[in-house]
């Protein structure tokens, strides 16, 4: 899955105020390049038109959130889910469209990652945000099969399009296996 990856925003400040130059850390000694403290805002964009009955958001927050959090936990970097869809109810949506502090949802739904960190640990800890959140984003389809029933298990680990070869054969397989079952069964 390709990812379009666009850094919005970068700018570097040095921990502690004083004269330029004569700036101290804790340890009194001047302070190195590795102790300025940068800001960066990484974009991903979501795969909405690839996957238009995916639920991305979902999968972005998880069970209360709690996938949102451990990444933000992890990584020390927050992630902010932006653009049409990433507000739950659509017609709340429709309503802030075009208010002040809601511009982002007339962009393509999208994923921000802002990290305000020091020099030497920023990029590591981007590109580790950005590892998780792709590893997400890659589509789930779940089928889920059952003796007696019509409904079926199948896993689609996100890494292409489903064509119909596959499928047909998924189906044939999981046929087979309820023919097998129906007749263990009695």
């Amino acid at each position: 899955m390709t990812t379009n990856v666009t850094f919005i925003f970068s700018f570097s400040q040095p921990r502690l105020s004083g004269n330029p130059g004569m700036t101290m850390d804790w340890q009194g000694a001047p302070a190195s390049p590795s102790s300025f403290t940068v800001k960066r805002i990484l974009r991903l964009e979501i795969p909405v038109d690839t996957y238009p009955n995916f639920n991305f958001v979902g999968r972005l927050l998880g069970s209360r959130g709690n996938s949102l959090k451990r990444v933000e936990a992890t990584t020390g970097c927050r992630v902010y889910i932006r653009g049409k869809g990433s507000i739950k109810d659509p017609e709340k949506e429709e309503k802030l469209r075009g208010r002040l502090g809601y511009e982002h949802l007339n962009e393509p739904l999208h994923v921000l990652i802002e990290a305000d960190l020091p020099a030497n640990i920023i990029d590591i800890r981007l590109r580790q945000t950005q590892e998780i959140i792709e590893e997400l984003l890659k589509p789930v389809v779940l089928f889920t099969f059952q003796p007696n029933s019509i409904k079926f298990n199948f896993v689609y680990d996100g890494m292409g399009p489903i064509d119909d070869i596959y499928l047909d054969m998924q189906m044939g397989i999981l046929s087979q296996m309820q023919t097998i079952i129906e007749v263990i069964s009695g």
